[in-house]
């Protein structure tokens, strides 16, 4: 137990107690789940946590100076000059727009289909006729229309219809439907009522789906006006004579009370933003426009109108068309010459996205840019300067980026700044963010957790900014306040809401923006939001209205909800994340609590959450006064301590980092324990022997060609014959009594120079004694001690013994297939002297297996730790370089190679033992068809043929070899078929040197090609099974463990390049295509699709580790058991039972008052049993992953047929459980690949028919079993 985790046995045994007490209970067990900590790094939340809540109160933070003594933090834009002859209307600007610039307009893209220009001519024709129609059907200057258009051209032309008649148009986003309530819909529905029940306008596609509002709304007078029917109509010149103070356009944003305000503005707000904007930026009739947000958004003020007034080309796209192919947006600014478009930052985070493809597969001109706006959510510096840094190739200027700040209030964007790539400071200030609570501290942006945050400049012509503190009064520069504006652009105020008016202006005629700011440098900085709103794309959401809905969910308890705004480095968008207090903790009510808070969001809010996280009460912040801490959450959020508790939107948005490195932590020294009962067995020659100093009864055991005693404690005998060791234990345990351990020494005495004979050599003779104590074991058996120095590299100065790193994965598929002995392998160090007191205390530690290594008088083990993504780099791959490719055209070899030559145009020889024939054939034409290919049919293993075809591809290219790939192995899959012969005592010499050649031999010719060519990288692909073991797969995993091993030596000893990949299983290529991922699920091993697997590689060998292990679930019991303790929490404690008759209830009830104020959930499971060891401790890790809470349980249905119930008994005798369903899944009982021998046995036996492993792995139910021994029986 430690203070990071808290609980220790004595809580646990206490609350296993509690479950006990109650009556019913037949047996319960208290663990905890444990999970991957998040790393201790600043990852911004809401707005970089820019908040009053949560910034610290820093006494040392103030800036220089009295804050007295600095000018006060207002900003004046200058006065707005309005041109000779300006329009001061809108009418007149599109008058002058039609007359003066007749061959501009607006593009509109049609994807599939040919782009359309509506000029500016063609547009006021078009709306004149609009505006007979609108006229025609009852409206009224003044009046509001409701827009509800999927079409851009009839949106844009129906909007200038309502300009020239005065009417007020309304954009309401289109809503998924109309048949039943939804947030979009339910806001138009309270909008319509607010303006009085105004006419819908739409175009006609969306006509007959936003016809059905008239059932949904119990309103059969709606009136819905379709663009097609109004163009019928001739053409109305005889226009509204509209003033500077007509109404023009609503714009909507979040109310309190669920109907939205109305924001309304003026032909003077609209002309005064339009001309202060050209006043500013410069822009003129040459400007070409890019758009693709929506018309709902402000969009049409900031873009469309600014545009008319320019009288220039604008383009406009759909939305859907950009995130589907976010790199359309650079296909249509090259196309049109574009010279400026606006996006919210999450826009230019997906374009980052594809940085891969911008850089390598992609061009365009963008050279014409001046302008890239990049506002309607907060700007993240290191987005927009990855997005200078992308495309600058490509032609962008580098000072294009202009962060920008505004609201519908303000008639769209007011303050610009700029940001430049050759000057990454520029548009930017690096705070202190403890200090974002007063006084903002200003650090350097290398300073340890500085935030740095995007200024948004000044304030347009006609436009005044100020920030004050909560009694209103203007606070100096350099101090967080509110932001408060007013000026030409500012609305007239809401429509019809006096409520908000007053709460919005002050006397002075300020609005109060609620966002808090403050001043730097002459540019406004926004730090985020007072009002608790969440912006995502663009849109805002309020927090309480999330909150009020998710608490109309059952399994959540009213008032302990949380809707807050993350934001992850490198993400260029809010994401909503929802906390709740569920009233149940169990996984099924969990399960049902969050779906249905994830529903009820999509269907009242219209918005998905991206986390929902269930909290204990006891970590659910309140005040005093009982308002909710959200930046509390947000802080412990960031931290990590829900990472196991938050439910992602979807499966593949779940926190999951792919790849783990080794790292070596300190093993306590075992207890004291009682006297080792029994003699040792030690096979050692006399020097090995005499250097390991061992005490009391040993018998040794020394090479030799046949069994006989040298004296009563020595004997010979031949350590690869089985029949003789076999009787020589026997023969030991009649004159000396048990044998208690048995330490294998011979490892530490080989002389053979090559490693591959040295490999050979040490696996015969472990095998066979590991074969030979299985023939005389009966119950519990000796611990076994495995002796090497330089198996495994440790610690700076470690030396590799390559003839022995391979057993490592030897001895973790030893302990996997036999638990009746303790194996463990003792990796001793290079200092002899130290030997014997390392070997004592291995001696006297009677429990623990795998692999422990001694250094300076310290055990070590190997345990694993994430590598997070921003710990990798660029890949290592050089473009156009020459490559080595081993493994010949099988499935991951030639995926890889295609993207290797598709992406960085690398030259290759592949070479592999099969010809290029057939489907080789084909395989090999379609990489020809991308780039240079060389194709070599040849054993890796032959040094020669090796050496001779690189020397031939290098004479071809004009080059040397750049690097080497081997991903050469042998295909293991047959060995399904029949589990038990392939275990290791039963494992053929034959098959281990079938694996041993392409990997150890393999490795060691490619070793030799590679020592003329010193420049040369080499990458190894291995497997996890080399980590971990591979049950009935132990020469697959013993060859693997020696590239570990190699690599090891490579880098450490020789300096090299190398990037050893130990991968979990692709799926669908390979030797895997068409395998059943249950086994290696069962165990934690990832699925891979070849997709994912082409990025991990990049990845992993973009890591500065040279070791990596791809592919592990990081939430498996099995994988958390072999993590360093340190990157682990507590996330919950699990507390299973089994019942008769109890009420589950009564059985929360008593565990919640026996836990205490535990700081963890706590969640009961009813199971079958409670799995145990042989000695009566509970199985922690059967236990976690038969109660694992992500796994959607359902009740065990009874089998149902005589041949199902007599498999069932046959399944309960394999796996130890007391009962089997019908439908139970073998791997979610336990069941493993050992497990799976039995049973199968068990059913050959007793039905008398023979089924195959793959066959038990891919039909994994005792119903999916009956059917293939009935259709096997001919029943």
């Amino acid at each position: 137990m430690s203070t990071a985790d808290p609980l220790g046995q004595d809580v646990l045994e206490r609350i296993a107690e509690a479950a006990l007490r109650v009556p019913g209970v037949s047996d319960a067990a208290a663990v905890v789940r444990r999970s991957v900590r998040a790393p201790g790094r600043a990852a911004p939340v809401d707005g970089d946590a820019h908040t009053p809540e949560t910034a610290a109160k820093a006494a040392a933070g103030a800036p220089a100076g009295d804050a007295t003594e600095r000018p006060p933090a207002e900003l004046y834009g200058g006065d707005l000059q309005i041109p000779d002859g300006a329009p001061k209307t809108l009418q007149q600007a599109l008058r002058a727009a039609a007359e003066l610039a007749p061959d501009k307009g607006t593009v509109f893209i049609r994807q599939g289909r040919k782009d359309e220009l509506q000029t500016y001519p063609e547009l006021l024709a078009e709306a004149q006729r609009v505006l007979a129609g609108l006229r025609s059907a009852g409206l009224r200057p003044g009046d509001a229309a409701l827009f509800q258009f999927d079409d851009n051209r009839a949106y844009l032309t129906a909007f200038w219809a309502c300009v020239l008649g005065g009417f007020v148009p309304t954009p309401v986003a289109v809503a998924t439907t109309y048949r039943a309530a939804n947030d979009t819909n339910r806001r138009l529905h309270n909008v319509w009522h607010l303006l009085g029940r105004p006419p819908l306008l739409t175009d006609d596609a969306t006509a007959s789906a936003l016809a059905e509002v008239r059932s949904l709304w119990a309103e059969p007078e709606v009136r819905i006006l379709t663009l097609g029917e109004l163009l019928a109509c001739p053409p109305d010149t005889n226009w509204y004579p509209t003033t500077a103070g007509s109404p023009v356009l609503n714009l909507l944003t979040s109310g309190s009370t669920g109907v939205p305000k109305c924001v309304q503005h003026t032909n003077a707000t609209v002309v005064s933003r339009s001309l202060a904007y050209a006043q500013a930026s410069g822009m003129g009739s040459d400007e070409v426009s890019l758009l693709w947000m929506p018309f709902d958004h402000v969009t049409v003020v900031h873009c469309n109108i600014r545009d008319v007034f320019l009288r220039c080309l604008h383009v406009n796209a759909k939305i859907e068309h950009f995130l589907a192919d976010p790199l359309l947006w650079l296909d249509w600014a090259d196309r049109y010459r574009a010279t400026n478009t606006w996006a919210p930052n999450f826009a230019f985070a997906m374009v980052n996205d594809h940085a891969e493809e911008i850089r390598t597969k992609r061009s365009w001109d963008l050279s014409r840019f001046r302008t890239l706006l990049n506002g309607g959510e907060s700007v993240v510096a290191g987005t927009s300067h990855q997005f200078l840094e992308l495309l600058g190739p490509h032609g962008l200027p580098a000072d294009a980026m202009v962060p920008a700040w505004g609201m519908a209030e303000t008639c769209s964007g007011v303050t610009y700044g700029r940001q430049r790539l050759d000057a990454r400071t520029a548009g930017t200030v690096a705070v202190d963010p403890a200090s974002l609570s007063g006084a903002v501290r200003e650090v350097d942006p290398d300073h340890p957790g500085a935030v740095v945050i995007s200024t948004v400049g000044t304030p347009l012509p006609g436009v005044r900014v100020r920030v004050v503190d909560d009694s209103g009064a203007v606070v100096p520069v350099g101090r967080l306040g509110e932001l408060c504006i007013r000026g030409r652009t500012m609305m007239t105020g809401y429509y019809n809401n006096a409520e908000a008016n007053a709460a919005s202006f002050d006397d002075d005629g300020w609005f109060h923006t609620g966002d808090l700011a403050f001043v730097s440098d002459g540019d406004l900085v926004i730090a985020g939001r007072k009002k608790d709103q969440i912006v995502v794309r663009g849109i805002n959401y309020l927090a309480h209205e999330i909150e009020s809905v998710v608490e109309q969910v059952d399994g959540a308890r009213v008032t302990f909800s949380a809707a807050i705004a993350v934001r992850e480095p490198g993400e260029g968008s809010d994401r909503l994340a929802v906390f709740f207090v569920p009233r149940s903790w169990d996984d099924g009510d969990i399960h049902r609590t969050v779906d249905a808070i994830r529903a009820v969001l999509v269907r009242e809010v219209g918005l998905a959450p991206d986390l929902v996280v269930p909290v204990t009460e006891t970590e659910f912040p309140k005040t005093g006064s009982g308002k909710v801490q959200r930046a509390a959450l947000a802080a412990e959020l960031r931290a990590g301590s829900f990472a196991d508790r938050a439910f992602g939107a979807r499966a593949d948005e779940r926190p999951d980092s792919r790849l783990a490195r080794r790292q070596w932590t300190e093993l306590p020294a075992p207890g004291h324990g009682g006297e080792e009962a029994g003699v040792r067995l030690v096979l050692a020659e006399d020097d090995e022997l005499a250097s390991l100093g061992l005490d009391g009864p040993v018998v040794a055991v020394h090479h030799g060609d046949r069994l006989h005693a040298v004296a009563a404690d020595r004997y010979r005998a031949d350590a690869c014959d089985r029949a003789q060791l076999t009787r020589l234990l026997k023969d030991v345990t009649e004159r000396h009594g048990p044998i208690s351990t048995v330490v294998c020494g011979r490892t530490l005495s080989y002389r053979d120079e090559d490693p591959a004979a040295r490999l050979a050599a040490a696996t015969a003779e472990l095998t066979t004694l590991l074969g030979a104590l299985t023939d005389v074991t009966d119950g519990e058996g000796p611990l076994v001690l495995v002796l090497t120095s330089g198996a495994v590299h440790v610690r700076s100065g470690d030396r590799i013994d390559l003839g022995t790193c391979a057993l490592p994965g030897l001895v973790r598929t030893a302990v996997s297939e036999l638990p009746e002995l303790t194996v463990r392998q003792l990796d001793l160090s290079s200092d002899r002297s130290a030997w014997p007191d390392a070997v004592r205390t291995e001696l006297a530690d009677r429990t623990h297996r795998g692999v422990v290594a001694t250094r300076q008088n310290q055990r070590w083990q190997p345990r694993l730790s994430p590598v997070l993504d921003d710990e990798t780099g660029a890949p290592p791959v050089t473009p156009g370089g020459a490559y080595l490719v081993t493994g010949g055209l099988g499935g991951i070899a030639h995926d890889l190679a295609g993207y290797l030559i598709a992406t960085y145009g690398v030259r290759l020889l592949v070479v592999g033992r099969s010809p290029a024939n057939g489907a080789a054939g084909e395989r090999l034409a379609e990489l020809r068809a991308l780039g240079d290919v060389l194709h070599e049919q040849l054993d890796v293993a032959d040094a020669e043929a090796v050496e001779t075809a690189v020397r031939r591809a290098e004479s071809h290219w004009g080059s040397p070899l750049d690097g080497v790939l081997h991903l050469a192995g042998t295909d293991p899959t047959d060995q399904w078929a029949n589990l038990a012969a392939h275990t290791l005592v039963n494992e053929s010499a034959e098959t281990f040197a079938r694996h041993y050649r392409p990997k150890v031999t393999g490795t060691l010719v490619l070793a030799q090609v590679l020592e003329r060519r010193p420049e040369a990288s080499l990458v190894l692909f291995g497997s996890v099974n080399g980590e971990f073991g591979g049950s009935s797969f132990g020469a697959y995993a013993t060859s693997n463990s020696f590239l570990t091993g190699f690599a090891d030596y490579w880098h450490h000893e020789r300096g090299r390049m190398v990037h050893c990949l130990a991968w979990s299983m692709w799926t669908g290529v390979g030797m895997n295509r068409g395998r059943s991922t249950a086994p290696a699920l069962s165990r934690g091993f990832g699925a891979i699709d070849p997709a994912d697997g082409l990025r991990l590689f990049l990845a992993g060998i973009a890591a500065p580790d040279h070791h990596l292990i791809v592919g592990l679930d990081l939430a498996h019991p099995a994988v958390v058991d072999q993590l360093v303790p340190d990157h682990l929490r507590a996330g919950e404690v699990v507390v299973a039972y089994t019942a008769n008759g109890a009420a589950p209830e009564a059985i929360r009830e008593a565990v919640q008052a026996g836990s205490g104020d535990c700081a963890v959930p706590v969640r009961t499971v009813e199971v079958e049993h409670i799995p145990r060891r042989p000695d009566g401790t509970v199985d922690a890790g059967t236990l976690l992953q038969i109660t694992a809470a992500d796994r959607i349980r359902r009740r065990s249905t009874p089998p149902a047929t005589p041949l199902e119930q007599q498999l069932a008994l046959l399944w309960a005798d394999a796996l130890g459980h007391p009962r089997i369903g019908r439908d139970d899944s073998f791997f979610d009982l336990g069941g493993n690949s050992l497990r799976a021998t039995r049973l199968l046995a068990l059913v050959e036996d007793r039905v008398g028919v023979r089924l195959g492993t793959q066959e038990l792995f891919e039909h994994p139910t005792v119903a999916e079993m009956a059917a293939m021994v009935a259709d096997r029986s001919g029943d």
